[in-house]
């Protein structure tokens, strides 16, 4: 357990790569999460404050612990109706919430379909150039 835990560190000690292969792409992927919810929360006309992302951050970080459902559908609605209680009414939370959860489901989606469509176009470009060469260069 030692050994893995040494090579699982072995990073730290570099801490240029440390910062520029984890501390950055972790800091990005945070600050992309808190601008979907402020964009969200926006368009939904619920005020964006300190107080209503973090109550969203914290809420959703709940529902992701306690969910008991596939892709905490419901949990989350829940947890996030109730914490944007006090900036907005339920049924508008709900839709948040909602909308929310079904959009970034969608682009997550769209992105690993788009990967698994670029794999297979290069490799069919792969094939085509393999034809052209022909039986000479073999």
């Amino acid at each position: 357990m030692w050994a893995k835990a040494k090579q699982g560190a072995a990073i730290l000690g570099d801490l240029g790569a440390y910062v520029k292969l984890v501390l950055l792409p972790q800091m990005g992927g945070y600050v992309a999460k808190v601008m979907v919810i402020i964009i969200f929360l926006a368009a939904y006309s619920i005020p964006v404050t300190f107080g209503s992302v973090m109550s969203v951050l914290g809420s959703n970080q709940l529902a992701n612990i306690l969910s008991i459902t596939p892709g905490g559908v419901g949990v989350n609605q829940a947890f996030n109706t109730f914490a944007l209680n006090s900036y907005t009414s339920s049924t508008n939370a709900t839709a948040y919430s909602i909308s929310q959860q079904l959009i970034t489901k969608l682009v997550k989606e769209s992105y690993v379909d788009a990967k698994v469509k670029a794999g297979e176009m290069k490799e069919q470009r792969g094939q085509m150039l393999g034809d052209e060469e022909g039986p000479e260069t073999a």
